[in-house]
């Protein structure tokens, strides 16, 4: 394969392939660093460090550091949805413009080739990306690239591939070549549709199907000599999901959601959580200190608003069943192991009660480490790890148990969907005020019988 790979270089580049000058870096924070420069800090840009800007059509250069933001850049700085403006604009990005930097000539829209090849394999390290997915000028290049990086992979001589790479870019005069990929593979990164796992290697952050509307939509885009900077540089809106008119009335409905609605209606579209191997799940006790501060404006005793700085926790009660009893079996587990350190006996009593009788108002019958006092746990489940501030519902029948059982527990099970959970046990909030903790009736049920 090694032959192949120098036969797929043979012909590409030129002696200013890749050259570029020195870009502003924008992975981290990419919204916020961008809007800014665009605003703020746009006296401060030049020819030379806005290049990522003019790549992304939001800046144009009228010569001589005379910069100006474009229509793209303008709907972007007034735009409510601005991560979706960079997206748009990152799938437009292609190379092949004269008008964008006259020192790069590279025949492909870079972010169709990468969503191409890891919609075929899992991820993408730098290094594969220098060695082979950089070097795509057509489609009809993905395909021996994925060959390459299978042989790469699992090749006991990669030495020979970056041997190759090297001998490549010193033919081209270009000494810090995998400098400059670096500069423009990071600027595929604002995108939020790949993503970096642990090991830094390029991962979708999509599904499946939303590739593939993706690259579809790649059919509708206008890379002509004659038109392309124009298209890149305006921007009416994020417009990827134009292909179905239907996805814009959903997104633009969804965004007028709170967060916890959105999740609600998400998963009860997929209904597709994917629970850990419960052997797997290590669960561990948490504390939290409730913020108990009020502001001057609430005379009264209303929804008390929550500091940043205290409970740095988002979670919302998912009265998913699934996720309820994965939750449940996850306290079980704690409880158990709790039990076993103490040496009681009473470990095989610990029972999943809410799988016989929803009635009792709690959900796990566990003991204390006397092994006699019975312990009455109700579980509330949480996607999320702690973020600022959380909430949960509660049945009425559920609050009388708690108001009048001695035995008594509220465990709140926090990222249920990993394997190292959080349990926070909540003190009881029915049998005595807490400050900054709120209940609020927030609904009736209304029966009606009808005459027959």
């Amino acid at each position: 394969m090694i032959k192949k790979y120098i036969e797929l270089l043979k012909n590409k580049g030129t002696k200013n392939f890749w050259k570029k000058a020195k870009q502003k870096e924008y992975t981290k924070d990419a919204v916020n660093k961008i809007y800014h420069d665009l605003t703020a800090h746009f006296e401060d840009l030049t020819t030379r460090n806005s290049i990522t800007l003019r790549y992304l059509g939001l800046v144009i250069n009228l010569g001589s550091d005379n910069l100006k933001v474009s229509n793209a850049g303008e709907t972007f700085i007034s735009s409510p949805y601005k991560q979706k403006i960079l997206d748009e604009q990152i799938m437009k990005i292609y190379l092949d413009c004269p008008r964008l930097n006259d020192n790069l000539s590279i025949k492909i829209a870079p972010m169709e080739i990468l969503l191409h090849v890891l919609y075929k394999i899992n991820f993408v390290s730098f290094e594969e990306y220098q060695l082979f997915v950089c070097w795509i000028n057509s489609k009809e290049d993905v395909d021996l690239a994925l060959d390459l990086i299978s042989e790469y992979r699992q090749s006991n001589k990669q030495y020979l591939y970056m041997y190759a790479l090297k001998e490549k870019s010193e033919e081209l005069g270009i000494s810090d070549f995998s400098d400059n990929v670096k500069r423009f593979f990071d600027m595929l990164l604002i995108s939020s549709y790949i993503t970096k796992d642990y090991n830094n290697n390029l991962s979708l952050a999509l599904s499946k199907k939303d590739t593939e509307i993706i690259l579809e939509s790649f059919s509708l885009r206008d890379f002509s000599d004659e038109h392309y900077f124009d298209y890149l540089t305006t921007n009416n809106g994020w417009q990827i999901y134009s292909i179905n008119p239907n996805y814009i009335r959903v997104i633009e409905s969804l965004e007028k959601k709170t967060t916890e609605e959105q999740e609600d209606i998400i998963n009860n579209i997929t209904n597709d959580l994917k629970f850990p191997n419960i052997d797997d799940v290590k669960p561990k006790i948490i504390e939290v200190e409730i913020d108990d501060s009020r502001s001057e404006e609430e005379s009264t005793p209303t929804r008390k608003k929550l500091s940043p700085h205290k409970i740095d926790f988002e979670i919302r009660d998912n009265n998913n069943r699934a996720a309820g009893d994965f939750a449940e079996k996850i306290v079980i587990k704690h409880e158990i192991e709790q039990l076993s350190e103490a040496n009681q006996t009473t470990v095989d009593n610990v029972k999943q009660v809410s799988l016989e009788d929803d009635t009792l108002g709690y959900d796990i019958l566990s003991f204390d480490f006397d092994g006699v006092t019975e312990k009455h746990i109700e579980v509330k489940a949480v996607r999320s790890e702690p973020s600022i501030s959380f909430r949960f519902y509660i049945s009425e029948n559920e609050v009388l148990i708690a108001k009048n059982d001695p035995n008594y527990y509220l465990y709140i099970v926090f990222g249920y969907l990993s394997d190292t959970p959080y349990i926070y046990k909540m003190p009881n909030p029915f049998t005595k005020d807490i400050p900054g903790v709120t209940i609020d009736p927030i609904k009736y049920i209304v029966t009606v019988k009808l005459k027959k």
